[in-house]
């Protein structure tokens, strides 16, 4: 399977901690979408009870499926809406973008939940490689800083 891969995270919300807790392979192509648990799932079960997912819920099984996971589906904009042209061209991506390309880019936030995506970073012939994503949580650090800076 010619794959992209994401990664599922999952903030522990008492201690603020992410944990990468499974990978999602995808050829949109074929076709052919794989999920599973990472170990940072089993270490996040033992360190801060991560509940395993309604739709995932034995952390050793591969899932396969011919369609998006839901979990995933529900975080790419819809094809109908109207304002998704704007969107993809605010991503940076072009119009025909599969759901694994806005994954990779949106990161799949949603502001009802504490699970995020991101891609796997792939390394170039030259050694170098690149990653586009959101920053958030930035204004606790520059205020941080700023009060560092005013004192």
């Amino acid at each position: 399977m010619s794959a992209k891969t994401l990664f599922l995270a999952w903030q522990d919300q008492d201690k603020r901690q992410w944990f990468p807790v499974g990978r999602l392979d995808a050829d949109v192509r074929s076709p052919e979408y794989r999920f599973r648990y990472t170990k940072g799932a089993q270490r996040a079960q033992v360190e801060a009870r991560f509940p395993l997912l309604p739709d995932f819920p034995t952390v050793d099984r591969d899932y396969r499926s011919k369609r998006l996971f839901a979990l995933f589906q529900n975080r790419v904009i819809a094809a109908g809406r109207p304002d998704r042209s704007a969107y993809l061209h605010c991503l940076g991506l072009p119009e025909d973008a599969d759901p694994v390309a806005i994954l990779s880019v949106n990161g799949g936030r949603r502001v009802t939940d504490i699970y995020e995506v991101f891609p796997k970073l792939v390394k170039r012939d030259d050694g170098s490689f690149s990653c586009r994503f959101f920053v958030h949580g930035a204004r606790h650090v520059l205020s941080a800083s700023w009060e560092r800076v005013s004192v």
